[in-house]
């Protein structure tokens, strides 16, 4: 251990760890294959909906993007109504037109369009 005044101390150890039964050998995780899904982003601030989708876009997802809760809110229905919902719903925490907290209850108020997960995506830090 080192004491330096002015700067608190220093101290270092060494820890030799045996390796555990069935352990991973690797630090990759598998996760589901996400291609094909449907993923809805809603966001006033047109920079914000442009990388969602080419991330989106980029992992095989099917996508739609729209400025307003308000607009979203009919082609939700809409998709749900053919059998085709969105599974996801991503919203920027300033939306046009419609408060996010508004656009979230009117999403998990109605049973066709409940089902759909919620994402709050917000740039403060």
């Amino acid at each position: 251990m080192n004491r330096e005044p002015g700067r608190g101390r220093r101290c270092w150890f060494t820890v030799r760890w045996a390796a555990q039964a069935g352990a991973i050998e690797s630090d990759v995780i598998p996760c589901e294959d996400i291609s094909g899904r449907h993923v809805c982003v809603v966001d006033s601030q047109e920079a914000q909906r442009h990388v969602m989708e080419r991330y989106l876009t980029n992992w095989d997802i099917r996508c739609l993007i729209a400025e307003s809760g308000a607009q979203v809110h009919g082609l939700l229905k809409q998709a749900a109504d053919t059998g085709v919902p969105y599974e996801l719903a991503i919203l920027s925490d300033q939306l046009a037109g419609m408060d996010w907290a508004d656009f979230a209850r009117a999403i998990t108020s109605d049973p066709r369009l409940c089902s759909t997960r919620l994402v709050l995506m917000t740039s403060v830090g």
